[in-house]
């Protein structure tokens, strides 16, 4: 028997199609990928650092460690989370509904003890948005302990 030589091929593997396919894998995760900084919101709680807000006749509303809620000076009392809710947002909505259509929006400073809950500041926030009532500010104390109003628009 006679061996019958193969023709030899040289092997050799078409890379174009793969490196194709590398550059739309590439291109599909830069264009797919979000970069988030959470560096951007550099904020201290309880504590603040900025300037002074200063406006006329603001209206306090106090949040105490227990989740009591204050208009003013005045307690709105309530024994539990959405009984001290509902009143608060009926001095609100009684605020709000006595400005006139052209009125400035009156400034809303919401002072939170720092034990109070967070629940306790988020409802007087939804609240505040729920009635139209958008000139909101928390405030807060200087670092140095020196207590003041600064403002953080929210």
């Amino acid at each position: 028997m006679s061996r019958v030589k193969a023709s030899r091929r040289d092997a050799s593997i078409e890379i174009t199609p793969l490196i194709d396919i590398v550059f739309l894998l590439l291109i599909f995760f830069m264009v797919s990928t979000s970069f988030v900084d959470d560096r951007v919101i550099g904020i201290t709680l309880p504590q603040g650092q900025g300037d002074l807000v200063r406006s006329a006749d603001p209206v306090v509303v106090t949040i105490d460690a227990n989740g009591g809620y204050f208009l003013g000076e005045q307690a709105l009392g309530g024994d539990s989370e959405q009984e001290r809710s509902t009143r608060l947002a009926a001095a609100l909505g009684a605020l709000a509904a006595d400005l006139d259509d052209n009125a400035e929006q009156p400034r809303i400073v919401i002072r939170a003890d720092a034990m109070t809950r967070h629940q306790a500041v988020i409802s007087a926030l939804s609240i505040c948005a729920d009635k139209g009532l958008v000139n909101v500010n928390l405030a807060t104390r200087e670092a140095s302990g020196a207590a003041s109003e600064r403002g953080a628009d929210g």
